[in-house]
């Protein structure tokens, strides 16, 4: 009930919203005094060799954590299909969330440690109110979003953040129900 688009903050311009990627959540840790990188249920072997031949990301990834955050990214791989297919492995920058208060740091400090250490960032798509004034807008858009492509989240000033699902994303990953309704497609 409450991500209903009736029960969400006023859009205003001030929101912030980001591609949302197919693919698994992949996080660095440090185990045993060694950097090693897990999805959400298990150590990722094929991330970590990736990151061993993109040494940047292993920068990235002992910077942050040096200063109390852990890096987050999208993991998509053609062996690790979820819906979309993946022609290559890809590691994407989505957030930086510090350990301690589990705060969030801004989209321009992630966007900043994605510039400097080199590796791909979620594209941020602007917001316009005079082109889509209201949540239900912005929800209807997104859910007429093409093949191939799963959606967005929307990120509101006081940190909030709502995933909205594109009607194509829905229904291949049979979620089940009708996926033209605004709550099955925004979670």
């Amino acid at each position: 009930v409450e991500t209903r688009p009736q029960n969400l903050p006023q859009l205003t311009e001030d929101c912030l919203m980001l591609e949302k990627l197919d693919g698994s959540l992949a996080s660095p840790l440090m185990l045993r005094g060694e950097l090693r990188w897990a999805t959400k249920t298990t150590l990722a072997d094929d991330v970590e060799s990736y990151v061993d031949q993109h040494p940047k990301l292993k920068e990235l990834a002992l910077s942050c954590i040096a200063r109390g955050a852990t890096p987050l990214f999208e993991w998509q791989s053609p062996e690790r299909r979820v819906v979309v297919d993946h022609a290559h492995q890809k590691l994407t920058l989505l957030a930086l969330r510090h350990m301690e208060s589990g705060a969030y740091a801004s989209h321009a400090e992630v966007a900043e440690m994605a510039g400097r250490f080199e590796c791909d960032l979620a594209a941020v798509h602007r917001i316009s109110v005079n082109n889509t004034p209201t949540m239900e807008s912005l929800v209807k858009n997104v859910r007429r979003w093409e093949q191939g492509r799963e959606g967005a989240v929307l990120w509101f000033p006081d940190g909030q953040c709502v995933k909205i699902k594109s009607n194509w994303y829905v229904a291949s990953h049979c979620l089940g129900g009708a996926a033209w309704q605004v709550n099955k497609t925004i979670l």
